[in-house]
């Protein structure tokens, strides 16, 4: 486990239109191992949907260095969403193998349609 967030101690609010990155106790990008290698970077997310302006698709992606010139994304992800999930908690559940670590920064990142935000609550990340 590289870092984990317990559901109701610090939730993270997404608002559509721009992709955010994922944070964990504050850290936005983990480093997996101390020497270059493909690993299976893995996630669960809490994902509280709103009751209106529901999203139709909420979308992931991994990103070795994050936030800079650098930025290479990996590994997209898109979980579907149902009028009958308004309101609702989901979780998500995802992983990816890709070549990372030394110094390489990797983070994640989730963006929606919605018109509402969508709030992440507990959440996890590991690298093996």
């Amino acid at each position: 486990m590289i870092a984990k967030v317990e559901s109701n101690k610090d939730k993270q609010s997404i608002i559509s239109g721009k992709a955010v990155s994922v944070r964990i106790n504050g850290r936005k990008s983990w480093k997996g191992s101390v020497r270059s290698k493909r690993l299976m970077w893995e996630t669960t997310v809490q994902v509280e949907l709103p009751g209106g302006g529901l999203p139709s698709i909420i979308r992931f992606r991994w990103c070795r260095y994050p936030g800079t010139a650098q930025a290479d994304y990996t590994g997209h992800f898109s979980y579907p969403v149902h009028p009958g999930m308004a309101g609702k908690t989901i979780w998500v559940t995802l992983a990816h193998g890709f070549i990372s670590g030394g110094k390489m920064p990797v983070g994640l990142l989730i963006d929606h349609d919605g018109t509402a935000p969508i709030t992440l609550d507990g959440r996890q990340i590991k690298a093996n």
